[in-house]
């Protein structure tokens, strides 16, 4: 009797994955081509300019401005002229009355002390000018960042946040506890008009009662290192 051969068992035919690998890749593509792109966040993108503007103020050498100043707390408050002369580290700064009467001339270096004098020839010393004018003035104004800040830019020393701009001009930011706000420009020296400090409140929900409202009629005397 003959054997016949075992035979092999047929098998299917498997379906072409050509089409299929295609059309997964076509839609993964179409995924990534519909993924909007990520946009830097516009306060990151303020404060990353603003920091880019205070290294080119660093250049700014020295200034004189005039203006008003008006300073308000705990529902009591002053206000009346200054002029301000700022030469490098040092500074001399004419507070006076709303009818023009000099109330003190304060200068110094910063980073060194400050003195005050009188309107009757008193002098009066302190370690800082913010240290002076809490102890003649009894209310507080920042000097030392306000050198820069009048400028419009930030202090040197800690980071400020909450900036948003307008057309390449900064709006406003915070820092050291002060909310910084510019509501006029002065166009030929690119520097400001309208300064308003506020207090921010601390974690124990003080501090948000002094305001600092800053007009400054003119600049001049403005030297800029173009060697830096």
């Amino acid at each position: 009797m003959n054997r016949q051969p075992p035979q092999t068992p047929r098998r299917r035919p498997l379906a072409p994955r050509a089409p299929a690998c295609a059309l997964a890749c076509a839609l993964a593509l179409a995924g990534c081509a519909h993924q909007p792109p990520v946009a830097q966040d516009p306060t990151e993108a303020s404060l990353e300019y603003l920091l880019a503007q205070r290294a080119k103020a660093n250049n700014l050498r020295s200034w004189h401005a005039r203006g008003r100043i008006a300073v308000r707390r705990s529902g009591s408050g002053w206000r009346g002229q200054f002029d301000w002369k700022q030469n490098g580290p040092r500074f001399d700064i004419r507070l006076s009355s709303l009818l023009g009467g000099t109330l003190m001339v304060i200068n110094g270096e910063f980073g060194g002390t400050a003195a005050a004098t009188g309107a009757s020839g008193r002098r009066t010393e302190a370690a800082t000018p913010e240290e002076l004018i809490r102890n003649l003035l009894y209310t507080d104004v920042p000097v030392g960042n306000l050198r820069y800040w009048i400028a419009g830019v930030p202090a040197y020393g800690t980071r400020p946040d909450e900036a948003t701009m307008d057309a390449g001009q900064p709006l406003s930011f915070s820092q050291d506890g002060w909310r910084v706000r510019y509501t006029g420009w002065n166009v030929l020296h690119d520097l400001p008009e309208k300064v308003g400090l506020s207090r921010l409140q601390d974690g124990n929900g003080a501090g948000a009662d002094t305001t600092v409202s800053i007009s400054i009629a003119s600049w001049s005397g403005v030297v800029r290192d173009r060697r830096r």
